[in-house]
Formats: structure tokens, C-alpha cells, sequence
């Protein structure tokens, strides 16, 4: 019988996940959002015990599931598919190595164009919405999983503070014209622990302990999912083109992600994880002035 000790010391961090959401840029009358950095693997995985979970964001990016780092962008019933060549849904990929993985469809089977909001961040103006939903899976077969997110704002790439957190003045900068749909409301899955939708850093915590993968011989059947942290970025319709400057200037910005997961003996509930977690919760990825964000 394991004792509470030996439990607790299975606890683990998962490694970073960063995410660019955006940066704003002015052109001309109209105020444009523009991703400016790189997307990064929206990946974490637990190493302890092999406990896994990832992050995806499928309608931001089209990557529904990971094969360790390698981005998966459908299934054929078991099998993986890891692209499409010309990004076509006619013509999947089952090799990683072959020519075509990588490349997200961008095309329906009926030729019909494929729309990510990582393509409605290129061109939007006031008022329109990009599509962007963080998304945590159990991916393990050990145990269930109790986890947590942590997003910061930090300077974006074409900044010279890049991968830097922003400061609060920028901050006000950002809040003041984009809108973020936070589910954090009293019939919402998370929590808001740390911080508040200005903040430059904030904690959340998922209350419901994420169930396990119940088939490990089926890579496509996975564990519980959360529901998003949010689902869209918003410019607001009362942006106007002095505020979009002041963006533009700050050198855009992006959110960074990090999860943390814990086993689910923990806490027998969700009122039990969250005061373990007041204490035991540490992010060890956060950005900070020496050692930024990397794009």
C-alpha cells in the first residue's frame, strides 16, 4: 500500500506550452490583428510516472493531437495523419517523414477552403473576432489528472523586449481594445485563481479531475478534456486608430500558456485540490526580464 508520502512525490509540472495569440498593427483607417510571432508546440507532457497531457487549439491551428512533438492533424481510424499534401484533405499524410507533413488542411475534400483563426488574426478590424480555444487532454494511462494553466502577456516578437512580460502600462494598452472571453463565470469548468482578465499573469484551475486514457492501444482514443480556457480574441468596436498605434509601437504582444498537472490523490475534490494547490502550485516556466519568452 502506498503510503501519502510516496503519492505526493509523484506530483509533476508539465513543461511549457507557448501560444502567440497576436499582435495589433495600424494600416491605414482600419485597425488590423496581426500574428507576429511564430506559433510554438502547443505541447506539454508530464514525465513522471508516464503521465501525459497536452494542449491543443485545433480551430486556431488545425493540430488536433501530438505524436511526442510531431503535430497530428486528423486520424484514419487508428492511424495518425500528419498532413496533407497541398494541404489538401484529399491527400493525407501517415508518414511524418514524408512529403506533406506538417502542412495543416487547407482545403475540404469538396475543395472548399478551410478558415483557422490563426488566419482571422491577419485581417481583422474593429469589432471581429479571432478563434482561439487552449484545450487540455489527459493523453495518459496511468492516472486521472487534476490540472492548472497559467497565461502571461509578454512582448511579442517584433518588440525589443520580446518574450519579456508586458508592464502594466502596456498592459491597459492591450485591455483597452482587445477583449478575451474568459470561462470563468459561476457555471464555467475554470477557475480564476491568480490575477484578473488586466492582469498580466493569471492562474486558473480546472475543476474537474481530467479522467484517464482508458485504451492504450488506440493512439485516437484519449483521456478526459477540458473545455476551453477561452475561445476568442476580440478587437473592440471602439478602437480607435491612436490606441491601435500605441500597439504597434509596444511592438505587438502574444499569451504564453504553461500547465501544471498533478495525480489525482491530491485531492478528493475539487475544494481539496484547490487548497493543495495554494501551496504546492509552483509554474517554473513563467517569462520574466531574464529569461523571456522564446520565439
Amino acid at each position: 500500500m502506498k503510503t501519502k508520502k510516496s503519492k505526493m512525490s509523484k506530483i509533476i509540472a508539465g513543461t511549457l506550452a507557448l501560444t502567440a495569440v497576436a499582435a495589433v498593427v495600424a494600416g491605414g483607417t482600419f485597425a488590423f490583428l496581426t500574428a507576429r510571432t511564430e506559433e510554438k508546440i502547443n505541447n506539454f507532457s508530464f514525465q513522471v510516472d508516464s503521465l501525459d497531457a497536452n494542449l491543443t487549439e485545433s480551430d486556431w491551428d488545425g493540430i488536433v493531437d501530438y505524436d511526442g512533438d510531431t503535430p497530428i492533424y486528423g486520424y484514419n481510424g487508428n492511424r495518425p495523419i500528419y498532413g496533407y499534401v497541398g494541404g489538401s484533405k484529399n491527400n493525407p499524410v501517415y508518414d511524418s517523414n514524408e512529403p506533406g507533413a506538417g502542412t495543416r488542411p487547407t482545403k475540404e475534400t469538396d475543395g472548399r477552403a478551410i478558415v483557422y483563426g490563426e488566419d482571422e488574426a491577419k485581417e481583422m478590424i474593429p469589432g471581429t473576432t479571432a478563434r482561439k480555444s487552449p484545450i487540455i487532454t489527459n493523453t495518459g494511462t496511468v492516472c486521472d489528472e487534476w490540472v492548472a494553466a497559467k497565461i502571461t502577456f509578454v512582448y511579442g516578437k517584433g518588440s525589443k523586449n520580446a518574450g519579456k512580460p508586458v508592464n502594466n502600462v502596456d498592459m491597459q494598452q492591450i485591455t483597452d481594445i482587445i477583449s478575451i472571453d474568459y470561462k470563468v463565470s459561476s457555471g464555467d469548468k475554470w477557475e480564476r485563481v491568480e490575477g484578473d482578465a488586466d492582469s498580466v499573469s493569471q492562474v486558473f484551475y480546472y475543476k474537474d479531475c481530467l479522467k484517464k486514457r482508458t485504451n492504450a492501444s488506440d493512439a485516437k482514443i484519449k483521456g478526459e478534456k477540458t473545455k476551453p480556457i477561452f475561445t476568442k480574441v476580440t478587437v473592440k468596436e471602439t478602437a480607435t486608430n491612436e490606441q491601435i498605434k500605441k500597439l504597434e509601437d509596444m511592438g505587438g504582444f502574444a499569451i504564453y500558456i504553461e500547465g501544471f498537472g498533478a495525480q489525482k490523490e491530491v485531492g478528493e475534490n475539487y475544494g481539496a485540490f484547490k487548497n493543495w494547490g495554494q501551496s504546492n502550485i509552483v509554474f517554473t516556466h513563467t517569462p520574466t526580464d531574464d529569461s523571456p519568452a522564446r520565439f
